[in-house]
């Protein structure tokens, strides 16, 4: 419920819980952040709530925005930039319904006069989408190498540096290149090194292989249910990655059903939107050719296990077919590529733009 600018949350539940609230400051991809958690009175078990939602981030946009299939739920969207976290106030009412109310003005309990007016607000400098650019294989892994003795990892840098190309030609966009030559860079290594440059968007550039030469097509992967999974157990049992997940929030200050959820929360929108980055550009690479599998497909690739990162990995075309062999080897054929990924990615970050980011100034 909306009061002017004023936020009230009003929970119904079925018995009476313990409350816990606290705020995250803003870092470079999120605003302030009210996360709110609710408990049983009688155990540490978190209450399973509606939609399974029992961390609400507050006075920030969700990154990415929402989905196409739960439009019919409506995320709070701030429209206030604050430099200081918005005032709350928790009610707890006999009938077990839990209030929160967010004062998005500055909020005194009494009438102060003569006050000065209040400062004025801070206003973060908007920032470029990033698009992390891994150009598979590289140095002493040539990958997949064609009859005519091509090798995939020359194939992969130059359509991964035509991509680049367009990417920053375009405003409010910019591309990270995790190699940009030829040397080796280990799987978990290019996921660190597309995490510390905050990528919105991890692409891995590939030339498929395969044991009958007349097989053919581009695909698109995204990361498997089953690797997501096994892959979250693997983030929440390593203790360094526990401060520098979820936008900044440290799962090892909270419990562990708790960080489970945010974990589960965070890698559920990081698959979708990972999907739907891929079904965009595997639109676009159909008018190059015949596509190898129509639908984009789901895989454990180490590259694409970044928990935070929508990730997707791109089989431009089939190396081992000596027909697509030349045309992989063709400068004119790898910009036709590029220019497909590229205009995948631009539709989608002009459809679901990050917060604080150019590409909001379109919508």
């Amino acid at each position: 419920m909306r009061d002017n600018q004023d936020l009230r949350i009003v929970l119904d539940l079925k018995q009476a819980v313990r409350t816990k609230s606290f705020h995250l400051p803003p870092n470079g991809k999120y605003r302030h952040r009210l996360v709110i958690e609710l408990a049983a009175n009688t155990g540490e078990a978190a209450m399973e709530l509606a939609d399974n939602q029992c961390a609400v981030p507050l006075q920030s946009v969700v990154v990415p925005p929402p989905l196409q299939s739960h439009q019919s739920v409506t995320p709070i969207q701030a429209s206030i930039h604050t430099s200081a976290p918005p005032r709350v106030a928790t009610t707890a009412a006999e009938d077990n319904s839990f209030i929160q109310t967010l004062f998005n003005r500055s909020f005194t309990p009494w009438r102060q006069e003569n006050a000065a007016p209040p400062a004025p607000r801070a206003i973060n400098p908007l920032r470029p989408v990033i698009i992390a650019i891994d150009a598979g294989h590289g140095g002493k892994d040539p990958g997949a190498i064609g009859a005519q003795g091509t090798q995939e990892k020359e194939i992969t840098l130059a359509v991964a540096r035509k991509l680049k190309q367009l990417i920053n030609q375009e405003t409010g966009m910019r591309a990270v290149m995790i190699r940009d030559g030829d040397y080796f860079v280990a799987l978990r290594k290019r996921i660190q090194i597309a995490r510390q440059h905050r990528a919105d968007l991890f692409i891995s550039i590939h030339a498929d292989a395969y044991a009958n030469r007349d097989v053919r097509g581009s695909s698109v992967f995204t990361l498997s249910e089953r690797g997501a999974t096994s892959e979250a157990a693997k983030w929440l049992a390593t203790r360094e990655n526990q401060a520098d997940l979820i936008g900044g929030i440290d799962l090892g200050k909270s419990n562990e059903e708790v960080a489970g959820v945010l974990m589960e929360m965070t890698q559920n929108l990081t698959l979708e939107h990972s999907n739907i980055a891929a079904k965009r550009i595997l639109d676009q690479l159909s008018g190059l050719g015949d596509l190898h599998q129509q639908r984009v497909q789901s895989a454990g690739f180490a590259v694409l296990k970044a928990p935070d990162i929508p990730s997707l990995l791109v089989e431009t075309a089939f190396i081992s077919n000596p027909n697509e062999e030349n045309r992989l080897r063709d400068a004119a054929f790898q910009k036709q590529i590029a220019q497909a990924v590229f205009t995948g990615i631009r539709g989608y970050f002009h459809r679901y733009p990050p917060p604080e980011t150019l590409l909001t100034q379109r919508r």
